[in-house]
């Protein structure tokens, strides 16, 4: 309670000592531009620490853009064609311009360069109403506001060209939905062409039409990073090399630590991301003027020296000079450059990539974008998560985020079509220090990764558990790259079955391999039945198929068959026979068995009841008929007329002749017909009941069927249980 007490006495004295804060010096505005173009035209640096720049209405009138009449309006300072060298500091610290507390946010004084040159433009914990950079270029430009002395401010930076661009400010207060531009601190970066930015602290970033090289949202090393709504949308991320480190490990084998696309690493409870429309091109051929850029510091992170040499075993040697660590970082540079044009270096670099790290959103969309890499690691999405219509062209990596538990998240096919993970080993062949990466997707073949297994059995883990993680999510919220994503782990399942068979050659290795291979080709792992369907129908049309070409009980049609209709044919032609003649012996039979019949029933109708009599004389009835039937079409059919083919003459040979061969061709067609129907039958039969009494083939021929049936029990199986599967999913 004594504590609370002083803190509340102590309280005013604090606010009363911020606010009368002393500066230890005053100037104008003119003042201050006046000492900027001394300093430019000398060729110096210029320091500004601890003053106040007011604005008079009389000496300072050119540098206001408008006063706009308003009485308490303070004025913009306008700072025109500054032209100061690459190697100079332009640092202006803990300073004020204009009365900015006794004004509205609207009206504060704000500080403009325009067509100006810096080398490096250095502005620290000031209090300004904004900052507007507009057609600067500048070696590095650095902003910092620190929450204990100076109020966030507003900056805007347009059609500049920058290397290396670092903002950092605090949010004093979230204002949590709005998208207002006057929410402090904001910063705007549009249409710059811009190698390297770092930002962290802004209540808005808007990251837009820029041609860049890198952007860090956060920090890679430092945690718990403030942003408030992140906008970086219709960038084009250059493919140019962008290196931070350079690591030798021998004359031949280098390794650059590049840095070329969007990071979002370590940012703590921001309320919108939006990365929209991005390009991240692949990378370019190293060229020498690529080890310029290690001359910068470039996103702030330096570690053991922009250029190590700490493996290198071997001498890099050009003619008579050698390299040497004491030699000044321009000097290493210069060397490296020749050595790098006059000596066959493999370089090895990390890639172009859009990376989101260990931060917490509440809503996020990632659409349209185009990159090489996609890394989502380690986040926290609360409310919304949209990943939708990007190009990856080499992998997207997710893992160990936490979702929304509602249903608004967002992804389509292009998320998960080169889902994969980056793995690491030592490559000794190549050097005892030398760690190898790689990309994998679990449809490697054994012999590309057994180097992995060797040190890690469970290698896709990671990727599975991202795979059995996305699915359950995908089927609540409806969406159907369910089924294609459980396929896609399938997939890595059934290879990892491969891999256990090399390593552990078994019946039963082999067996969980080649079946799981199976399941994938005959019904995509059960979730696509009518796939399986289709097969079981074609299986029966391949047996057909073979069934066609021996003999059936079903129709009978075999050599003997076809020699006895071809006798018939040479008799009906060589001899003067009609084709009733070659029927007439059957028929009669049947007719003789059916005249008996009906002699018996008028012999014995009276001794039994007229109903039988009544129902079994239409039995006689058709069969007559059917009789006098086929008598009258084999009179009408005949065309020889009881002569033979040597009799006819020559114009009646011609007819015939062709009557025949179209009778003959039809003929075919029926027994092709019939065979293939009962073919078609026989395999239906043989596959679906797996045995049924009698086999109506004979020879090898019932082995096969036989074969069928137990093909036809599994596939029908297998069928079954994917369809019970798909109807019990909801």
């Amino acid at each position: 309670m004594r504590e609370l007490l002083i803190i509340l006495f102590c309280l005013p004295l604090f606010l009363f000592s911020q606010e009368e804060r002393k500066y230890e010096r005053t100037m104008s505005v003119s003042q201050f531009a006046k000492e900027l173009k001394q300093a430019a035209d000398k060729g110096d640096g210029y320091t500004l620490k601890n003053c106040n720049v007011t604005y008079n209405p009389i000496s300072d009138k050119k540098y206001v853009i408008d006063n706009l009449n308003l009485e308490k309006f303070e004025g913009d300072a306008l700072i025109l064609d500054l032209k100061f060298s690459d190697s100079s500091n332009v640092s202006i610290t803990n300073c004020q311009f204009g009365n900015i507390k006794d004004l509205p946010e609207n009206y504060q004084t704000t500080l403009q360069f325009l067509n100006c040159s810096f080398g490096l433009l250095n502005i620290k914990n000031i209090n300004v109403g904004g900052i507007h950079l507009d057609s600067i270029s500048a070696e590095k430009i650095d902003f910092h506001c620190a929450e204990e002395v100076a109020d966030p401010y507003a900056i805007t930076i347009k059609n500049s060209k920058i290397t290396v661009l670092h903002a950092e400010s605090y949010i004093d207060s979230k204002q949590s939905g709005t998208l207002s531009s006057q929410d402090r601190p904001n910063l705007w970066v549009s249409k710059n062409t811009i190698r390297n930015t770092m930002v962290s602290g802004f209540q808005n970033l808007w990251f837009k039409e820029n041609k860049a090289h890198a952007l860090l949202v956060g920090g890679f090393y430092t945690e718990n990073h403030e942003m408030g709504q992140v906008w970086i949308e219709g960038n084009i991320f250059s493919g140019e090399n962008n290196p931070e480190r350079l690591t030798i490990y021998n004359h031949d084998l280098w390794r650059f630590k590049n840095y070329n696309g969007i990071f979002l690493n370590n940012l703590n409870s921001a309320e919108l991301v939006w990365i929209k429309s991005n390009q991240v091109e692949n990378l370019q051929d190293i060229k020498s003027k690529d080890f310029d850029a290690l001359q910068n510091k470039l996103l702030n992170v330096r570690v053991d020296g922009d250029i190590s040499t700490r493996h290198c075993k071997d001498t890099l040697r050009l003619q008579e000079q050698i390299y040497d660590e004491t030699w000044s970082h321009k000097k290493k540079i210069d060397f490296l450059k020749k050595y790098f044009n006059n000596t066959n270096v493999t370089i090895e670099r990390s890639p172009s990539i859009i990376q989101i790290v260990n931060c917490e959103f509440s809503t996020s969309w990632i659409e349209q974008n185009s990159v090489s890499h996609l890394f989502i690691f380690h986040n926290k999405f609360e409310e919304l998560i949209q990943v939708i219509k990007n190009d990856i062209d080499s992998v997207v990596s997710v893992r160990n985020n936490a979702l929304p538990i509602s249903k608004l998240v967002y992804v389509d096919s292009s998320f998960f079509r080169k889902m994969g993970i980056n793995k690491s080993y030592r490559d000794t062949t190549i050097h005892s220090r030398f760690w190898k990466y790689e990309i994998l997707y679990g449809k490697e073949k054994y012999n590309d990764i057994k180097v992995y297994l060797k040190d890690d059995e469970q290698i896709f883990s990671p990727l599975i558990q991202t795979y059995k993680k996305w699915i359950p999510l995908l089927k609540n919220n409806g969406n159907p790259l369910s089924n294609e994503i459980a396929i896609k782990l399938k997939d890595i399942q059934s290879n990892i079955r491969m891999y256990e068979y090399y390593e552990n050659p078994n019946m039963e290795n082999w067996f969980n391999w080649q079946g799981s291979v199976f399941l994938k080709w005959y019904s995509d792992y059960g979730t696509n039945p009518f796939k399986a369907l289709a097969y079981c129908f074609k299986a029966m049309l391949c047996f057909a198929l073979f069934y066609f070409f021996f003999y059936s009980e079903w129709d009978k049609i075999d050599r003997k068959f076809l020699i006895k209709r071809f006798h018939s044919v040479m008799d009906y032609f060589t001899t003067e026979k009609r084709i009733e003649d070659f029927y007439s012996s059957t028929h009669d039979k049947e007719m003789t068995t059916f005249t008996e019949f009906k002699e018996i029933l008028d012999k014995n109708k009276v001794h039994m009841p007229s109903m039988l009599a009544s129902l079994a004389k239409p039995i006689y009835q058709i069969s007559l008929l059917r009789y006098k039937l086929l008598s009258f079409s084999y009179k009408k059919a005949e065309f020889m007329a009881g002569r033979k083919w040597v009799d006819l003459e020559k114009k009646d040979r011609y007819w015939i002749g062709a009557l025949t061969f179209f009778l003959t061709i039809t003929y075919i067609i029926y027994l092709v017909f019939i065979r293939a129907l009962n073919s078609i039958v026989l395999s239906i039969n043989a596959f679906s009941t797996l045995g049924f009494g009698q086999i109506p083939v004979r020879g090898f021929t019932k082995y096969v069927a036989i074969i069928e049936g137990f093909i036809g029990w599994f596939l029908l199986s297998v069928f079954i249980v994917s369809l019970l599967s798909q109807m019990m999913s909801v």
